[in-house]
């Protein structure tokens, strides 16, 4: 999924047909309400900016065992608004045990757009769309394969939101 804001794994949580886990940030735990709601919800917590193995074999589980894993490729909310360049660790999961991926695109959970709203006592205009499972073909490299993911999502977003897979 692209990653706008920090509603963004509160809203997959709210409409998703399935329970889901997802990866965030490790400090999400130590934030007092937040961090007990995604320890119930199962948050896998990962390290930012470094190998986390224990992430790692904690996402394979989850997938080993038939569960959906949510994973921002991009590694953090999007600092322009738009698809960044995402790091390898979705492709490396879904491939390990062979994992269909289900592209995600939502648009209009960015602070500034959704505080906007809220300031004129309005709903924010958010969109979430899910699109058709794909499996990762197993001769791509794993860079291809993330960029096979991210272009999926791209094809579900408006332009000025795909960024770097336009």
């Amino acid at each position: 999924m692209n990653h706008l804001g920090g509603a963004d794994p509160v809203l997959i949580m709210a409409c998703a047909p399935r329970l889901v886990a997802a990866i965030g940030k490790a400090e999400v735990l130590g934030w007092p309400v937040l961090g007990a709601l995604a320890r119930a919800y199962g948050m896998v917590p990962v390290r930012r900016g470094q190998v986390d193995r224990a992430a790692l074999e904690a996402g394979l589980e989850v997938l080993r065992s038939g569960g959906a894993l949510l994973i921002f490729p991009e590694g953090r909310e999007s600092l322009s608004g738009a698809l960044e360049r995402a790091k390898t660790g979705a492709a490396f999961l879904a491939r390990h045990v062979g994992a269909p991926v289900v592209p995600v695109a939502t648009t209009g959970t960015r602070w500034p757009q959704v505080l906007s709203a809220w300031r004129r006592l309005r709903r924010p205009a958010v969109t979430l769309a899910f699109g058709c499972p794909f499996h990762l073909p197993p001769e791509m490299s794993r860079r291809e394969a993330t960029d096979l993911i991210m272009r999926r999502i791209a094809e579900m977003l408006p332009d000025e939101y795909r960024g770097v897979y336009r």
